[in-house]
């Protein structure tokens, strides 16, 4: 699925006029024409099951981050999929390494990134002189508060289930159970438990008191009104947490009850 969610992006951001470089009706007529269909995408779903050997009927799923930014075109494709999406704090998001819709060296990015300083009103000039962290943050604020909208807007509440990252990493057993709860279906086996590392979690490129963090916080600060996390929280604490990373209590993302995945039977 990569290549065509890939390619969906290209169609949707580029077709739609939001990429500002000027382009001959040539040009336009060329990405028009090529732009993928609900049909494509479930071709594409159709071959990825295909050699991967899995039968169609069977519950399947795919996961990319980039999904977030296309949500309407999936739920167009795919109008019986449900949705899982995996929360993380997004300060600890931008400390690690870096995404390539957050770098200007790769065709993800170079389209991505100016969308998402516009989105701020910033310059994408300025992504040029920003830090790392800073230009992840634009490109988080702009995936997530996306996704969210889209959500909000499209799906059905009941096929839609939000999971913290951090709850899985301290209680991947529990979390485990819940998400097959939700999604009916019996867990055979799973190695969560095994292979979860609390220390890789916690391991950053850019220290967390830097003032390249607090840069990246601020950039951050409407994102903190959607999630129930606390925009003072130390993601380097999370060895010690007891859900400290929470700031308010959210039904949504109670223990009773994150990169987009997309699961569904058929296509």
């Amino acid at each position: 699925m990569t290549p065509a969610i890939y390619n969906s992006l290209f169609r949707k951001f580029l077709c739609n006029g939001v990429h500002e470089e000027p382009r001959s009706l040539e040009a336009l007529r060329a990405i028009h024409q090529a732009k993928l269909s609900p049909e494509d995408l479930r071709n594409a779903a159709a071959n990825m099951l295909l050699y991967s050997g899995l039968q169609t009927d069977r519950l399947w799923g795919f996961k990319l981050p980039e999904a977030l930014l296309l949500i309407p075109q999936l739920h167009d494709a795919f109008p019986t999929a449900r949705y899982v999406f995996m929360h993380r704090h997004p300060l600890a998001g931008c400390l690690g390494r870096s995404h390539q819709t957050a770098e200007l060296d790769n065709p993800i990015g170079q389209m991505l990134l100016p969308i998402a300083y516009r989105r701020q009103n910033r310059s994408p000039l300025q992504a040029l002189e920003d830090s790392q962290p800073e230009r992840i943050a634009y490109s988080i604020v702009h995936q997530d508060e996306t996704a969210l909208a889209d959500r909000q807007d499209l799906l059905d509440p009941r096929r839609s289930l939000s999971i913290l990252f951090e709850d899985m990493l301290l209680d991947p057993e529990n979390e485990t159970q819940k998400l097959s709860s939700w999604l009916a279906t019996r867990v055979q086996a799973s190695r969560l438990t095994q292979v979860v590392d609390l220390r890789r979690a916690t391991t950053f490129s850019t220290a967390a008191k830097s003032e390249q963090a607090r840069k990246a916080n601020t950039i951050l600060h409407t994102l903190y009104t959607k999630l129930p996390y606390d925009p003072n929280w130390d993601p380097t604490e999370l060895q010690k947490a007891t859900r400290s990373y929470i700031s308010r209590p959210n039904n949504e993302f109670s223990p009773s009850n994150s990169p987009l995945q997309v699961l569904a039977r058929g296509y």
